[in-house]
């Protein structure tokens, strides 16, 4: 199957119409019904924006192998939220899951010396 192919495929399983497409990349309805009509793929610079409005994984878009789409949708959706950030308050949430992950180090070298002392 084509990345053509597979565009529209997934376009009509989640029902996302053409003009819909074409209004999120800031193009005409005709484009869209180009690219059908031809099977031509979509430029690169649209493909980023394209997977977004579909909610699929660019690998998967571009490759059709699904085992790579590995995210929940929990994730999706804060990769998604994420992405709607200034780059300020990024950084925030960088910083703010940075001190989680080192938190949850600690608690975890914590368990492994309580386990270590009570077998020794």
């Amino acid at each position: 199957m084509t990345i053509n192919e597979r565009m529209f495929k997934i376009m009509e399983e989640k029902h996302v119409k053409p003009i819909n497409l074409a209004n999120t990349l800031g193009i005409s309805k005709s484009v869209v019904s180009t690219w059908k009509s031809r099977g031509t793929n979509p430029p690169i610079e649209y493909v980023e924006r394209i997977c977004e409005l579909l909610d699929v994984n660019i690998e998967y878009f571009i490759t059709g192998k699904e085992e790579n789409n590995i995210y929940t949708e929990a994730e999706k959706k804060m990769i998604k939220n994420y992405r709607k950030l200034s780059e300020k308050k990024k950084g925030m949430v960088e910083g703010y899951i940075q001190g989680l992950k080192d938190q949850n180090d600690e608690e975890s070298n914590e368990k492994e010396k309580l386990s270590e002392s009570k077998i020794g």
